[in-house]
């Protein structure tokens, strides 16, 4: 009623603009509301295939939305562009988006850590961080499920993903983060200390 009466219908008289009230309980007719849809359907598919924490939903929202602007279409509107170039009309950069697939493993540089303790930390990449750091600063998750920006980032090597040590350190990392956030399936059975 908020968006068809009273207030709303008096602004869209004064500009004149139509009313076109939608049917109760049918979304998928407004279009905005059916790529919302289409969005949290994307979501849910990459939050299963990479088992992250349903708590980094937010992180991957971010992600998701950004890839999907980045992505030519050819339909009538977009005439075979990005959605964020035919919204403001520049090129659209995808350089802090296409290094990184989604919760995947990464070595970040922790220059807080001193000696004994490597400079090099094994984490989780959450997407690019839009509001810190330059635009090539990422969203890292450490061991300890904190959630900092970070630019000096690498992927594994090939013996690093072989590696029988490796593999028991992202078990570790794994186990870890799920005792403390759950995954993609479940919250934790505890809430953690925030």
């Amino acid at each position: 009623k908020e968006q068809v009466k009273g207030e709303s219908a008096r602004l869209c008289q004064l500009v004149s603009c139509t009313i076109k009230e939608l049917e109760k309980d049918t979304p998928w007719s407004n279009r905005a509301e059916l790529h919302i849809g289409l969005a949290k359907a994307g979501m849910l598919r990459v939050m299963k295939k990479s088992n992250c924490p349903m708590r980094l939903w937010c992180y991957l929202c971010e992600w998701f939305v950004k890839v999907n602007n980045s992505i030519a279409r050819d339909t009538y509107q977009l005439q075979s562009q990005t959605p964020s170039f035919k919204a403001t009309g520049t090129v659209t950069d995808i350089s802090n988006i296409c290094e990184f697939e989604w919760y995947q493993w990464v070595y970040f540089r922790d220059h807080a850590s001193s000696f004994p303790h490597a400079k090099e930390r094994l984490g989780r990449y959450l997407g690019p961080s839009t509001h810190s750091g330059t635009m090539m600063s990422m969203y890292i998750m450490n061991d300890n499920g904190t959630v900092l920006p970070f630019q000096t980032i690498r992927s594994l090597t090939n013996s690093e993903i072989n590696s029988p040590m490796e593999i028991d350190k992202r078990k570790a990392f794994d186990k870890a983060i799920h005792k403390r956030y759950g995954d993609s399936m479940k919250e934790p059975d505890a809430k953690p200390d925030d």
